[in-house]
């Protein structure tokens, strides 16, 4: 990045840990990357940012290809934030780091697996624990994902200190109980190693981006494959604000016959007109706070990266639209309970005999939390897998997987 804005993060805190410290990493001469160009691609590169191919993102298997895993999701939400950073000339390579990360610990099947985990875990009758994905990022990122170097495998991807702030508080700061619970484990690692960072304070402009860039990324991306999968229909948005304010706006769109392309071009005008709104409302943010530089950032008592009151208001009428007709309603129901349960299973099985599935055998008392590391780094396809091997291919679950799966299993 050339001539950076001073609101952008700094690489002079770019600290990684070494030998339980934390130090400055120093330049390579013969590396003409950035550190935070070698935090993006540390997690680009990953085994865990792989799998992400293979998760769901709302809808499992679907019946048309073009429907989005958690992978595509990653990567929409990165060219939305990259976008909105080179706008103000912050560090692109840092928000593309954090936005690519930011759901690295999500378990196979969306939130039916992750609610189905945390079911696991609040049940356990010795040392009962919470899951949550964010916390499960952080934990992948500080000690699951493994780094190779000539003479020795490190644990974690040993980003930098920035990288990690911004994956940390992607729901903001740690001000209050909630976050603290989200990130249990993160809070833990913090402790032990006190990162060069204040987990009550503003993350930086990078962070706040990447942040707000996710809600974008999945609202329009969740209405669209709504649409293809025909679990909603056109005529039901009618009602919805920013639908209304688009077509004011663009005559184009009546004039449009083809459902298909119609779909396409709400989609991207929806993306449009939040990027808009977020690019003038943080203009007017950073004018009326008098911020002009990072330290000023993350010293404001509010996120600076927000959308303007009103279209705040309009994006949770379409999270609620999407919750009520999508997420929670009809066939997308049935597959949330049918994979819960699936995922619910699986983890009892473990528990009752971990050799079943695991086969490292390093610890054999295999504790909770390792068989909640090991299914929630599952994918889809492996999840159901494991499933077959130890329930049969003729169990009613299975069958009913089958039946959401386009592919043969």
């Amino acid at each position: 990045m050339q001539n950076p804005s001073p609101l952008a993060t700094p690489h002079s805190l770019a600290f990684r840990m070494k030998d339980s410290s934390w130090v400055l990493e120093p330049p390579q001469q013969d590396d003409p990357r950035t550190p935070f160009d070698r935090d993006r691609d540390r997690i680009l590169h990953s085994p865990a940012f792989r799998r992400l191919n293979h998760k769901t993102q709302v809808v499992f298997n679907p019946k048309n290809d073009h429907l989005r895993t958690r992978l595509t999701h990653s990567l929409e939400v990165s060219q939305i934030a990259r976008s909105i950073a080179r706008v103000f000339n912050v560090d692109e390579s840092l928000t593309e780091a954090i936005a690519l990360a930011h759901d690295l610990g999500h378990p196979p099947f969306g939130h039916a697996g992750e609610e189905a985990i945390n079911d696991f875990c609040q049940s356990l009758k010795i040392q009962p624990f919470s899951f949550f994905h964010n916390d499960q990022t952080l934990r992948i990122v500080c000690s699951l994902e493994e780094r190779h170097t000539p003479n020795q495998t490190q644990s974690g991807l040993n980003l930098s200190a920035p990288c990690l702030e911004g994956i940390a508080k992607h729901n903001g700061p740690f001000t209050s109980q909630t976050s603290e619970k989200e990130c249990p484990e993160f809070i833990k690692w913090f402790s032990q190693y006190s990162p060069p960072f204040n987990l009550k304070k503003q993350s930086g402009l990078e962070a706040q981006i990447a942040a707000i860039s996710d809600d974008i990324a999945y609202l329009s991306h969740d209405l669209d494959d709504a649409l293809r999968f025909n679990a909603i229909q056109e005529n039901q948005l009618q009602n919805l604000k920013i639908i209304l304010d688009i077509q004011e706006q663009s005559i184009l769109l009546s004039s449009i016959k083809s459902p298909e392309n119609r779909r396409s071009f709400l989609v991207r005008h929806i993306i449009d007109f939040m990027v808009k709104d977020i690019i003038k409302t943080l203009k007017n943010n950073l004018e009326t706070h008098k911020i002009s530089s990072y330290h000023d950032v993350i010293q404001c008592p509010s996120a600076l990266v927000a959308f303007s009151e009103t279209l705040e208001k309009d994006a949770k009428q379409l999270k609620d639209f999407l919750s009520n007709h999508f997420y929670r309603g009809g066939s997308i129901k049935e597959q949330r309970e049918t994979f819960k349960n699936i995922i619910s299973k699986l983890l009892n099985a473990l528990l009752d005999d971990p050799s079943k599935i695991i086969d490292n055998t390093e610890n054999p008392e295999y504790p909770p939390r390792v068989i909640v590391d090991y299914v929630a780094g599952m994918t889809d396809r492996f999840a159901l897998d494991k499933y077959k091997d130890l329930f049969g291919k003729n169990d009613n679950l299975y069958q009913k997987a089958l039946e959401y799966a386009r592919f043969s299993l």
